[in-house]
Order: structure tokens, then sequence, then C-alpha cells
């Protein structure tokens, strides 16, 4: 084989102890076949562990000696995988122990030219005797790669049920392609958004409706649907009832095109003020105009410093929507209020509620935001009183 490749022009090389490949989007060349029944040999791609034969090259495609333009094809193969070639007796494997006489039937090189590229040569002689590796010579080269494994989600490890929460973590691509997340909450629910740029951060929210310990995981998920592996997950430890009663923090509703549909209720349990960060599920605009709700369900009372509202557009860039109006129940209007991160505070007291009216920016599409977050910063005490 190392003199075939030396004539196909394959000189730097180190062989390779690889028999099985990483997921990916592959390129495939066939060059050469010295195999007495070339014409029936067909070479498949399997998932590692199955049985799953996706045809790559059939007998057809290629010919006997030195193939001229080499046959080109690709694939993309989402989990680890192997090489197979069947011919009319037996089915071979680049994975030594698949085989039926439980010898080698794959010599691999990598090209140290092309470090992405391995340089493949099958052998179709059942049981000992001469293996030169050259019944049929390929090339494998991963031409697009997954997104690396996410960091870790970042975020609070212990809450209350009914209150939303936010997780944020990042990745890069090695192609620089844009990326999907994916978070997985451990209750039978997962949250996809996205796509991103590579290396950009972000962050989605989640509600828990019932109490216990949830593993939160993240995977990434590049433009062309290749999969990373799943992040280390974060522990996160839920009690019920947010300290006792309804929560005793304001609940989020937004208006979803025919009503006020009920968001999350956003934890503010604090002494001093916290920021809480909420990607809303529900949100319709009527053109420019977003509108929101504050309501205090429970027996506390919330104090509010500031509200904003962002709209993401499909390159993970955030732009902040104008507060043109936050009409307080009780109060009338409190828009000045509600605008800045000062000392003026806007009480929410029980069974009150705050109408709020963004517009989004003139130079933003509203068909390219891929979803709005609701910012809120304030505190409620009910934590403490215990």
């Amino acid at each position: 084989m190392a003199t075939a490749l030396n004539t196909l022009g394959f000189i730097n090389l180190e062989s390779s102890t690889a028999e099985t490949f990483s997921p990916g989007i592959y390129e495939v060349k066939l060059y050469a076949e010295f195999a007495g029944y070339y014409d029936f040999n067909d070479l498949s791609w399997y998932p590692v562990g199955t049985a799953n034969y996706n045809l790559i090259f059939s007998g057809a495609d290629g010919g006997y000696g030195y193939i001229k333009p080499p046959v080109t094809k690709t694939f993309k193969a989402d989990t680890r995988f192997g090489l197979s070639l069947c011919t009319p007796e037996h089915r071979y494997f680049t994975e030594t122990s698949k085989n039926p006489d439980g010898l080698k039937h794959a010599q691999v090189y990598v090209n140290l030219d092309n470090p992405d590229m391995y340089l493949i040569g099958l052998e179709n002689l059942y049981g000992q005797g001469d293996k030169d590796f050259d019944d049929m010579i390929i090339s494998l080269e991963i031409i697009n790669k997954p997104p690396n494994i996410p960091c870790k989600p970042d975020g609070p490890t212990s809450g209350y049920t009914d209150t939303s929460y936010t997780y944020s973590t990042c990745t890069t691509d090695p192609d620089g392609d844009d990326i999907y997340y994916i978070f997985d909450w451990d209750d039978g629910s997962t949250t996809t958004i996205g796509p991103y740029p590579s290396g950009v951060m972000v962050s989605a929210s989640h509600t828990w409706s019932s109490e216990g310990t949830y593993n939160v995981r993240v995977r990434a998920k590049d433009i062309n649907g290749l999969l990373s592996d799943w992040s280390e997950s974060l522990m996160v430890t839920i009690s019920s009832g947010g300290g006792g009663g309804g929560g005793g923090c304001p609940t989020l509703f937004s208006w979803n095109g025919t009503a006020f549909t009920k968001e999350a209720l956003l934890d503010i349990h604090a002494s001093q003020d916290v920021t809480v960060d909420y990607t809303l599920k529900h949100l319709t605009p009527i053109g420019r105009v977003c509108m929101l709700q504050l309501r205090e369900l429970d027996n506390y009372t919330s104090h509010i410093d500031y509200v904003k509202l962002y709209a993401v557009d499909s390159e993970g860039n955030w732009h902040e929507c104008q507060l043109i109006l936050a009409w307080h129940s009780q109060q009338g209007p409190v828009t000045t209020e509600l605008l800045h991160d000062d000392s003026a505070r806007v009480d929410l007291a029980p069974q009150q509620q705050i109408q709020l009216i963004f517009l989004t920016p003139k130079d933003v599409n509203i068909n390219n935001i891929q979803c709005f977050i609701f910012e809120l910063n304030g505190c409620n005490w009910k934590a403490l009183l215990k």
C-alpha cells in the first residue's frame, strides 16, 4: 500500500492505529483498486455499535488499477463511525474485532501534509496470507467538524418552583459555523436557541414546576446539523413555594396576540437589588409594539428599579427596545422611574400590576428577531421573612 500511496503523490505519512472516526462531514476519494473482483466490492460507513451500513462506493464506481481522476463522494456522520468493505465472500471492517477471521483488514495512515486526511488501504483476503492492503485505497478527509463541547451551564444552583432562572454557556465551532444550543433541563423538556455566531455567550431561561434536584446540561449543533457531546452538568436544587405562599415576587405576563399569557415568576428574593433575565416564550409583537405585564400575586411587595426588553437577532446581537409606557394600576404612569438603574423604585404591592409597552428599534427587521429577553432589576424581601 505504501508504494501505491507514494505513486499517488502521498509521501509524508504516519501510521495510525485509528479504527473508528469522529463525527463530521467527510469527503472520500477512491484512488485505486487492485482486487480481482473490484467491480463487486462496496464501501460503506456505519455508526459504531450498529449494523446500519450506508453506501459510499459501489462496485460500479471504480475500476481496476489507479483511478484517474479519483471518484469523490461526501457523507455526514452524526456519530462515531467505522468503514466496511463488502466483498462477494465476506464483509470486512476497519474495526479488527468485527472481522470474520479476527484479523486486520485495514491499514490507516495520517497525511502529515493535511492532518485532517486519513489514507486507508483495505484488504479482502480472508485469513492468513499476503495482505498488501491495496484492494481498495481511499482518502477520508473531514471537511466540517462538530462544535466543541459547550462550557458547563452557569446560573443559580438553587431556587423555587414556578420561578424563572437563566443559565448561560458558550462554545466555538472549528469551522466558524453559527451554532444552536440545546439545553436539557432534566425534567423531560429541552430548549433550543440560536443560531448564534461561534464564541458568543448565550442564555436560556427555564421554570421548574416540581421540587427536586435537576442536572442541567447543554450541547451545541452547527448549521450543518453536526452535534457536540453534552457539557458537564450543573446540579440545581428546586424547592417548593418560593419561601411560602405563591412566590412573593412579580409574575411576568406577555401579549400572545389574543390575551396576556403567564410567562414566569421572576425571582428577585434578596435584601438588595438583583437582575433577572428571562427569554420570553409567548410574546407576539403587534408591528413594533410589545406588550407585557408585571403582577404581584402574593402577599408581599416587590421593589422594582428598572425594566428592559431586548430583541435578539439571528446573529446573536441584543437590541434594546424603547420603553414608551409603564402604567401602574394604582400609581398611574411610572415610566420615568423604571427607565434607569438609580435610587428610584416602584413598589408593586399585592394584587397590583404594571402595564409595559415597548417599541422594537426601527432598524431591526421584525422577521429577523429570534427571541425577546426581558430584564428586571429589583428586590423582594420575602425570603428573609421566615
